[in-house]
């Protein structure tokens, strides 16, 4: 196959069914870009994107100002994936990061390993958290802290 220079494992590695699509999105709490939280909307822009794992910041977990709603769990159900939700904060409810894998499997073959570790930060705490199933470990931070 030919391509740019370096391509050439990617390239056997997709023929190979190794190569997964990986998001990260910051989902502010679920507020959209015309102040409303809008849940739905956010589903709807994960099944478009349909990645393998989407790791999401900015995740209310029961906070007064998203309706009460647990983020993770609620997008989790709606979308059929395994989820984890790791509040960084507690202030009137959870706020954290999650962790969305692959569609829920059959029992004992799903996520196999959760880790959050903290990082350098000034103010609000920084954490990497990272989620795996067999063979793959990907990580997520919010881009811009430390």
């Amino acid at each position: 196959m030919a391509g740019a220079p370096g391509t050439e494992g990617a390239a056997l590695a997709h023929r190979a069914g190794m190569l997964w699509r990986i998001a990260t999105f910051n989902i502010r709490h679920g507020r959209g870009l015309d102040g409303r939280v809008d849940l739905k909307g956010i589903r709807r822009v994960l099944e478009r994107a349909s990645p393998h794992w989407a790791g999401l910041q900015e995740v209310d977990g029961g906070r007064r100002r998203s309706g009460g709603v647990h983020q993770a769990r609620w997008l989790g159900m709606a979308l059929g994936r395994a989820w984890f939700f790791h509040p960084t904060l507690h202030r009137g409810g959870a706020y954290g990061l999650c962790w969305l894998g692959p569609p829920v499997p059959p029992a004992g073959s799903g996520v196999v390993a959760v880790e959050a570790q903290p990082l350098p930060s000034r103010g609000e705490p920084g954490p990497a958290c990272g989620c795996g199933c067999p063979a793959s470990v990907p990580r997520t931070n919010r881009p811009g802290w430390g």
